[in-house]
């Protein structure tokens, strides 16, 4: 027995070994690392998706805007034709060749231009 007494400690051989609590710690940390990143671009897929479904619903908006818009200067168009044409048949009425109308005045009431009047009005013109 008296040969170990005055001799190194055991503990002096024994290695401090791993050190789990910081072992757990670092998993501790990376997992919730990893947890937040997945909820952040999770987060930033669905910005995306709808920012795109934004953008379709506008483009759509805007489309029916311009049709719309084309729809209501065709319309004009169409009507300006038809106050034109009445208002060219005012003219040919107001010009006396017609045999007199009181809507002679209509054309110029709804716009319309007294292109036929002029027409009316000129000599080289055979009206039948």
């Amino acid at each position: 027995m008296t040969r170990f007494a005055g001799g190194p400690k055991i503990s002096n051989f024994l290695s401090d070994g791993p050190r789990f609590d910081r072992m757990g710690a670092a998993g501790v940390r990376n997992a919730a690392e990893n947890n937040a990143n997945a909820a952040l671009n999770n987060a930033r897929t669905a910005d995306a998706g709808m920012r795109a479904i934004a953008q379709v619903e506008s483009a759509e908006a805007n489309a029916e805007a311009i049709r719309a818009g084309g729809q209501a200067r065709g319309q004009a168009a169409a009507v300006g034709g038809i106050a034109s044409g009445i208002g060219g048949l005012g003219g040919l009425f107001k010009s006396g060749r017609g045999g007199g109308s009181s809507i002679s005045g209509l054309g110029s009431f709804l716009g319309g231009s007294n292109m036929a009047s002029g027409l009316a009005q000129r000599d080289d013109i055979s009206w039948g």
